[in-house]
């Protein structure tokens, strides 16, 4: 004696009673994620040259903080969450391997190009390794006056 039909394959849909949604966790596990990225230009717009993705950009005044990435001699930065940086290395496989060493989990592994995911704290640590484009510095504001007239042909 069959219990199933010779068509279907095991049992009918209404079998075993009504399904119930998955309660969420009330015991404190998870988190509220912050919405906001960690902030270069706040953190560290005042050591390096912020720059922002010109191509993801909106217009040319957007300054969405998800947008601002710090060019690199070895590739770039980028926030990744409120707490992690993305740090892309491409074309230097000696640095991805002292950065893979020193800790850093590898989140995307091309043929050429890593990315790693490093605590926005830890930029200082590895800036040697990476080298960051510096932010211009002038001793003094006449000096500043002076280049800046000197671009504009005065």
């Amino acid at each position: 004696m069959a219990i199933f039909s010779q068509t279907t394959r095991g049992p009918p849909r209404g079998f075993g009673g009504p399904v119930t949604p998955p309660q969420p966790f009330t015991d404190g596990e998870l988190e509220v994620i912050p919405n906001e990225p960690a902030n270069l230009s706040r953190q560290y717009g005042h050591r390096y040259a912020v720059t922002t993705d010109e191509q993801s950009a909106e217009g040319p005044r957007d300054r969405d903080p998800w947008l601002a990435r710090i060019e690199t001699r070895t590739g770039l930065v980028y926030p990744y969450s409120a707490t992690h940086l993305g740090v892309q290395v491409d074309g230097h496989p000696r640095m991805a391997r002292r950065l893979a060493g020193l800790g850093y989990p590898l989140i995307q592994d091309g043929d050429t190009e890593k990315t790693f995911l490093v605590p926005a704290g830890d930029l200082e640590r590895i800036a040697p390794l990476i080298r960051p484009y510096r932010r211009r510095r002038f001793k003094d504001a006449a000096a500043r006056a002076a280049r800046l007239a000197a671009g504009r042909g005065r």
